[in-house]
């Protein structure tokens, strides 16, 4: 993106590193698969973050990430019907319903959703107020 990053900012990413690698490490539950994912995961953040900056040219960071929604929504819920739809509607919904009721299911996913969509939103827009490298170290950690 053309920016350039001082020898600091990545020098100050070496606790980061070195205390997520000693907490994977000496988990007693690490699994790989789970690493391996995790990792995936920070990556495409990452390039999400880094790409959605591009972007945004002409448009303000609430509609860069309304359309990074839209298409994410799209680009996952067919694995995610395809994957656990048959469980969740055999059982997932079902003993849900059947433990706190229709209502209280329904109202919690909708709380969830609006928050975990705000939250997100949130991190998108103060992303764009700092550096490439640094917005992607503060969304993986979660310190906004």
């Amino acid at each position: 993106m053309g920016q350039s990053i001082p020898i600091t900012l990545w020098l100050s990413l070496a606790p980061v590193v070195l205390g997520v690698a000693m907490a994977s490490l000496t988990e007693l539950s690490f699994n790989w698969l789970g690493f391996i994912s995790a990792m995936i995961s920070n990556i495409s953040f990452t390039y999400r973050s880094i790409f959605s900056k591009k972007v945004m040219t002409d448009m303000d960071s609430t509609n860069v990430y309304a359309y990074i929604s839209i298409i994410a929504l799209f680009i996952c819920i067919p694995p995610a019907i395809i994957v656990e739809g048959p469980k969740l509607l055999n059982h997932g919904f079902a003993d849900a319903i059947a433990k706190v009721g229709m209502t209280k299911v329904v109202t919690d996913l909708f709380w969830v959703g609006m928050f975990y969509h705000l939250y997100n939103q949130v991190i998108h827009n103060s992303s764009f107020f700092c550096l490439t490298l640094t917005s992607c170290v503060l969304i993986e950690q979660n310190f906004f």
